[in-house]
C-alpha cells in the first residue's frame, strides 16, 4: 500500500489499516521530514517524528520537557547499553516512572505526531507490513485510531484561528508591562509565562515546556486573548522580491464567473436609476470614473481572503508560496493584486495595482 495523501487522505490511509486489522508501520515523507506510526491488529502502538533525518526518541523527549534530570537520562542510557533493554523497561526496572506514567508519556507522543502529520498537505505514504517500532520495548501501549483521529481532526479545526495570531515558531514573545495572569488560567498558559522572556523563539518553548506542538500554540494563543503577549518586532533585513506583475485580462465577462456578471448587471440597472435622477453630467462623470465603490469592496475582500489563505499555507508549509495562484481558488481578482514575497520566504506583501 503506498500512496500521496492528495490523492487518498491520510485519515483514510489509517481507517483502512485499522478496519483491516493490519499489523505493520505505516511510513511517511514530507519534504525533510518524516514519521513513523505502527499498527498492531489495527491499533497503532507506538509513533515516531523525525525532523531533518533525526528521529525524536523517548529519551530526548523526557529529558527536554525536563521529566527527567540529566543525571537520571545519563544513567538509564549506560543500563541500555549494558543490558541492550528497551530504555522503557529500564525505566520500568529502576522505578524511575510507573507502567501507568509510561503509558501516558508514550500515548502523548503518539498523538502529538499525529498531530503534526495531519498538518502535511503532500506527503508520500508506505505501508510495510514487515517492520516494527520499537522491537525490544516491553511496554505496548495499544489505542484506537478513530479517538486519536478524533483529537487531530479538532486540533486542525483550530489551526488556522490560531496561525492569524501565531503565524511562525519563529515568532519571539514579550509579556505586556500591564500584563496579569487570572487566577484560573489553565496550568499550561502559567508555566510558558515563566518561558517568554523576549528572546526565546516559540520554537524553543516547545522543547522546553514538553506540552507539544499544539498545547503549547494553544496556551499561547489564549494569552494573547487575555491581552498578556505580544509578539517582538524584528525587522526583517531580507529584501521584498516583487513577482513580476500579471497582465490584466480582456474582456472582463470572459473570466469572470455567475457572482460577477450579477454584480454588472446591477452597476448596469443602477446607471440607468443615475441617469433618470441626475441627468448626462453626472452620468459621464460615473463613467469616467476609473472604479467604483461596489468593486473596491469586492477587491478588497478578496485580498482579505486571499492573505487568509497565504497564512494557512505558510501555517502548514512553514513558508509563503511562490505564487499566489498556488492558493488562492476564485482568482477573479488575481489580476487586480501584485503579490511579493522577501529572500527567506517568510514574509510577504499584498498590494493593490493600480489600473491605468
Amino acid at each position: 500500500m503506498e500512496g500521496n495523501v492528495k490523492e487518498f487522505g491520510l485519515a483514510d490511509v489509517i481507517q483502512f489499516i485499522s478496519t483491516s486489522q493490519k499489523t505493520g508501520v505505516l511510513l511517511l515523507d514530507h519534504h525533510t521530514d518524516t514519521a513513523s506510526i505502527a499498527f498492531s491488529n489495527g491499533d497503532i502502538t507506538a509513533a515516531v517524528y523525525g525532523r531533518q533525518g533525526r528521529q525524536d526518541q523517548l529519551q530526548d523527549y523526557l529529558f527536554r520537557s525536563k521529566k527527567l534530570n540529566p543525571d537520571t537520562i545519563q544513567k538509564l542510557t549506560q543500563i541500555q547499553r549494558d543490558t541492550n533493554l528497551g530504555i522503557d523497561e529500564v525505566m520500568l526496572k529502576e522505578q524511575i516512572m510507573t507502567e501507568d506514567e509510561l503509558f501516558g508519556v508514550i500515548s502523548f507522543k503518539i498523538q502529538e505526531v499525529i498531530d503534526d502529520i495531519f498538518t502535511w498537505s503532500d506527503a508520500h505514504y508506505k505501508f510495510d507490513a514487515q517492520a516494527d517500532l520499537y522491537a525490544k520495548s516491553r511496554t505496548k501501549v495499544t489505542i484506537p485510531p478513530a479517538t486519536l483521529l478524533m483529537e487531530a481532526m479538532r486540533r486542525k479545526d483550530e489551526w488556522p484561528r490560531i496561525k492569524m495570531a501565531i503565524p511562525s515558531e519563529d515568532i519571539v514573545l514579550l509579556i505586556k508591562p500591564d500584563g496579569m495572569l487570572p487566577y484560573d488560567a489553565p496550568p499550561e498558559a502559567r508555566q510558558l509565562m515563566e518561558l517568554i522572556d523576549g528572546q526565546r523563539t516559540i520554537s524553543e518553548m516547545i522543547q522546553l515546556s514538553g506540552f507539544g506542538r499544539f498545547r503549547t500554540f494553544n496556551a499561547l494563543f489564549h494569552l494573547f486573548e487575555l491581552g498578556m503577549i505580544e509578539r517582538k518586532v524584528i525587522e526583517s533585513t531580507a529584501p521584498i522580491r516583487a513577482l513580476p506583475k500579471p497582465k490584466a485580462p480582456s474582456p472582463l465577462l470572459k473570466y469572470v464567473g455567475p457572482a460577477a456578471a450579477m454584480t454588472a448587471s446591477i452597476g448596469i440597472v443602477l446607471i440607468f436609476l443615475t441617469t433618470a435622477v441626475f441627468g448626462g453630467y453626472k452620468l459621464n462623470l460615473l463613467l469616467e470614473s476609473k472604479t467604483n465603490m461596489v468593486d473596491e469592496l469586492l477587491l478588497k475582500s478578496a485580498r482579505d481572503k486571499y492573505q487568509q489563505e497565504i497564512e494557512i499555507y505558510r501555517m502548514i508549509n512553514g513558508r509563503c508560496p511562490e505564487e499566489l495562484g498556488q492558493v488562492v481558488k476564485d482568482r477573479r481578482y488575481l489580476y487586480r493584486l501584485q503579490y511579493g514575497v522577501s529572500e527567506d520566504w517568510q514574509i510577504f506583501e499584498l498590494k493593490t495595482v493600480e489600473q491605468n
